[in-house]
């Protein structure tokens, strides 16, 4: 006879490769064999992290199961730890009756929706190919739109044609990119960690970030000696 062949069942599906390995945890925590399935890693080809379907497999034995785990991280639902119920048992039932409580203010917490988490390699790339893409991707909208017109005045100096215009021009783009760059991985960070700041703020972070940029520009390229004229030939000369 041949061997049975175990039998798997789809439970969720996404494009966020975050998601995908949360839920993921969740299921082998509680003791489901699960596996996820789908490219994680688009950002390596090019291509956006959230293109590809990603889905979570288990055995049909625990199809039942892991729906339900699944169904109380969409709803926020989270389950008390077994520590505290052993000492609600243990106090009797006034404390847990208070724990109980404590256990739905805490499950009314856990359902507000939280946003997706931001990926420092993404924003990375962003501010290589677009400008002010790193603030962009750290959701800095603000910031992002004075990093871009910062280019506008970079790219306008270097259309001058002039020696010291145009080299003021080159190390103002050159400099915003950089800028955006690292500005970008702090932001993303900032972003992860809950921190929402109002758009006045993200204004005068991006109108310092242009001015301090500008600044170095304008005071490296106007010191930057031109380049010597090359000697002509002797047969170029006139006679």
């Amino acid at each position: 006879m041949s061997p049975k062949v175990e039998q798997s069942v789809t439970v969720f599906r996404t494009k966020d490769p975050v998601e995908g390995e949360l839920v993921l945890g969740l299921l082998t925590q509680e003791g489901v064999d699960a596996r996820l399935l789908g490219t994680r890693n688009a950002a390596l080809i090019g291509v956006a992290a959230n293109v590809f379907d990603l889905k979570i497999e288990v055995p049909r034995e625990d199809a039942d199961e892991a729906a339900e785990i699944i169904d109380a991280y969409v709803k926020g639902e989270r389950a008390q730890p077994d520590g505290d119920d052993a000492g609600g048992e243990a106090g009797g039932d006034e404390a847990g009756g208070d724990e109980a409580g404590g256990g739905e203010a805490g499950g009314d917490e856990a359902g507000d929706d939280e946003p997706p988490r931001r990926r420092p390699l993404l924003a990375a790339g962003a501010s290589l190919l677009v400008p002010g893409g790193g603030h962009f991707y750290a959701r800095r909208i603000v910031t992002g739109l004075v990093i871009v017109l910062g280019h506008v005045g970079g790219f306008a100096a270097l259309a001058q044609g002039a020696y010291v215009e145009s080299t003021c021009g080159w190390l103002i783009i050159v400099g915003l990119i950089a800028a955006d760059l690292a500005g970008g991985q702090f932001a993303v960070r900032a972003w992860n960690r809950g921190a929402r700041p109002s758009a006045w703020r993200e204004l005068a972070a991006g109108a310092l970030l242009v001015a301090l940029v500008y600044g170095a520009g304008v005071a490296i390229g106007t010191h930057l000696p031109p380049p010597k004229p090359r000697a002509l030939p002797y047969y170029y000369l006139p006679r």
